[in-house]
């Protein structure tokens, strides 16, 4: 359950000024998500977390989401599970930048 909390912990730190982004809530086994529209998804792994919220995010939040993913990375007190959690989330925003710039839709 410490991990779960860790997770959620780090994606709301990273993304509480991102508009639109929704809080997770750790769970026993998952995560929770809960949008502003009070739409919610269970997630069972962190790139589940990740690709939803990058996936869900209106175009213009993705690239604020990735400079605060880069900001949270780069802070030097942002280590162990903490730092696995804001690299996976930066690989992914990255990812779905370059297939946006690519012409290419995110996946189903």
């Amino acid at each position: 359950m410490r991990q779960q909390i860790i997770v959620a912990q780090v994606i709301n730190a990273v993304c509480r000024h991102v508009p639109g982004v929704p809080r997770v809530t750790a769970l026993v086994d998952n995560w929770l998500m809960a949008g502003p529209t009070g739409a919610t998804k269970l997630c069972d792994t962190v790139e589940e977390l990740w690709t939803a919220i990058i996936d869900g995010s209106v175009d213009p939040n993705v690239p604020a989401l990735s400079e605060a993913l880069k900001a949270y990375s780069a802070d030097p007190l942002n280590t162990g599970l903490a730092a696995q959690v804001t690299e996976l989330g930066l690989a992914l925003a990255e990812g779905h930048a370059h297939r946006h710039r690519a012409g290419h839709p995110p996946p189903p």
